[in-house]
């Protein structure tokens, strides 16, 4: 999905269940899903590498 066209406009945004994110222009976003914190989402440039990174680091900080 578009995040532009999901929510509207740029900006902030709060969703119901907690969830809360960036959008700042339309394009590929990463969702991060947090534990005990709900999503968070953010629109990004190359959102493919920065989700590999944001893997990779998960996978070293649980010590696998």
């Amino acid at each position: 999905d578009d995040p532009m066209v999901t929510v509207g406009a740029g900006g902030r945004r709060v969703a119901a269940g907690g969830g809360c994110g960036v959008v700042m222009r339309t394009g590929s976003a990463i969702r991060v899903h947090r534990v005990g914190a709900g999503v968070f989402t953010v629109t990004v440039d190359d959102a493919e590498t920065g989700a590999a990174l944001l893997a990779a680091e998960a996978e070293r900080a649980s010590g696998r």
